[in-house]
C-alpha cells in the first residue's frame, strides 16, 4: 500500500479539470485519513493556482486558492518552482502564504521523497 503521494499540477486553474481535480485528490487523501503524507507541487503553468487575487466567482467556478489553503490547513504541503514563478513575472509576495517555493533542482530531489505521484 502506497504510504506518501506526490500530486503535480502543471495547468492553470481555470479551463482545465486536472488542477481542480488534482488538489481536491491531495485534500481527499488527507482528510480522509487515507494518507499521512499526500502533498502538491504547482509548476509550469500551474503555479496560478495558489497566485492571489483570483476572482473565481467571475466565471462561476470554485477557487482552488480554498482548497489549496484546506490542504495546508490539513497538513498538507503545497510546493511551487519558483523559477516558474519567476518567468510569468509573479514575486513571492503575490503567491498564497504557506505554499512553500522550490527550485528546478529541489522538484527532483522532493519527487524521491514520495512512493508515488500523479500529474494532473
Amino acid at each position: 500500500m502506497v504510504q506518501s503521494l506526490l500530486v503535480i499540477i502543471t495547468n492553470a486553474p481555470y479551463g482545465f479539470e486536472h488542477p481542480f481535480a488534482g488538489i481536491r485528490l491531495a485534500l481527499a487523501q488527507l482528510a480522509g485519513g487515507v494518507l499521512d503524507k499526500a502533498d502538491c507541487v504547482l509548476l509550469d503553468d500551474g503555479i496560478y493556482n495558489a497566485k492571489l487575487g483570483q476572482k473565481s466567482e467571475v466565471l462561476g467556478m470554485p477557487s482552488n486558492l480554498e482548497a489549496i489553503q484546506d490542504n495546508l490547513d490539513l497538513g498538507g504541503k503545497v510546493y511551487y518552482v519558483k523559477e516558474d514563478a519567476e518567468e510569468r513575472l509573479i514575486p513571492p509576495d503575490q503567491m498564497l502564504e504557506g505554499v512553500t517555493p522550490i527550485s528546478g533542482d529541489g522538484l527532483k530531489q522532493l519527487v524521491k521523497e514520495y512512493e508515488a505521484t500523479v500529474t494532473c
